[in-house]
């Protein structure tokens, strides 16, 4: 690879000079004399937050993949599967879809047992058999044709939420209908966030701000957003623009009967977020 690299920096006359990759330590390992390298990650992911139409094909065409592979393994669930079985079953179904998943898989959350409301993320190492009416949070990463799907929604096993769980869950549904709705060019991560958390304890939930309400970008990469603006400047607060793809995650959090995730992928037009799985916003229920 270094020397196809090279050789084609040579053909385009990019072989000397200031030169800036998206991944420094690639173009130090070039070891190219003539070149200095600095860093190009920030312009990239500005060039590719907004996507083209052609790329929208390609994105909900991944995200379809998720919501596909999801809705088989589900509804195709035995009593006395383990994690890392269904993890397992993700897997096959995904590359059976023409998908690919990245070692350790495909699946982002842990699943702490109890009633601790912990959030962790899964490791690879953990396995536990899936019980009747556990919530168990898909967050679902992998790559077709290069292009990330991501997201998903909580499972509730061979049951539906009971007790707190309903209130949990329809207003987690209540938050996603009101941020997608204001998910319009010019709107900043800060005020969808604020509106979230305004819903959220308008639904009568207790300690709404325990919830997790983030964003990021969404095409070649799970971020496709600058982590510095050209200024220098952090770019902790951005604003949306129309074009973008933008994964809205929601997590209230719960013991391992009352947690509530949904993470719904949308495309950013004038008219708000429009959604990219077909699914709504309430719970997997049964199976």
């Amino acid at each position: 690879m270094n020397d196809a690299i090279t050789k084609a920096l040579k053909d385009l006359g990019l072989d000397r000079g200031r030169i800036a990759f998206d991944d420094m330590a690639f173009g130090y390992r070039l070891g190219l004399d003539d070149i200095e390298v600095i860093d190009g990650y920030d312009p990239l992911m500005f060039a590719r937050a907004v996507k083209s139409s052609d790329e929208l094909v390609l994105i909900e065409r991944a995200q379809r993949l998720n919501q596909s592979a999801i809705e088989h393994i589900t509804s195709n669930w035995q009593v006395g599967m383990s994690w890392r079985e269904l993890n397992q079953a993700y897997h096959l179904t995904a590359t059976a879809l023409g998908g690919f998943v990245r070692d350790p898989g495909a699946m982002v959350w842990g699943h702490p047992r109890g009633d601790d409301a912990v959030h962790a993320l899964q490791t690879g190492l953990e396995d536990f058999e899936i019980q009747t009416g556990q919530h168990i949070m898909f967050d679902c990463h992998g790559t077709i044709d290069r292009y990330c799907w991501d997201g998903g929604k909580t499972w509730v096993v061979n049951s539906e939420p009971k007790g707190p769980a309903k209130l949990f869950a329809k207003a987690t549904a209540d938050v996603a209908e009101a941020v997608l709705s204001a998910m319009r060019p010019g709107t900043r991560i800060s005020a969808l966030q604020a509106l979230g958390r305004k819903v959220y304890r308008q639904a009568g939930v207790p300690e709404p701000d325990r919830a997790l309400i983030f964003f990021h970008g969404l095409g070649l990469s799970h971020m496709d957003i600058e982590i510095n603006r050209a200024d220098g400047v952090a770019n902790h607060d951005w604003a949306l623009e129309e074009g973008m793809v933008v994964p809205l995650h929601l997590l209230y959090p719960g013991g391992e009967y009352e947690r509530l995730w949904l993470e719904e992928v949308a495309a950013i037009t004038p008219d708000g977020g429009r959604p990219l799985f077909s699914w709504g916003f309430n719970p997997i229920c049964g199976n």
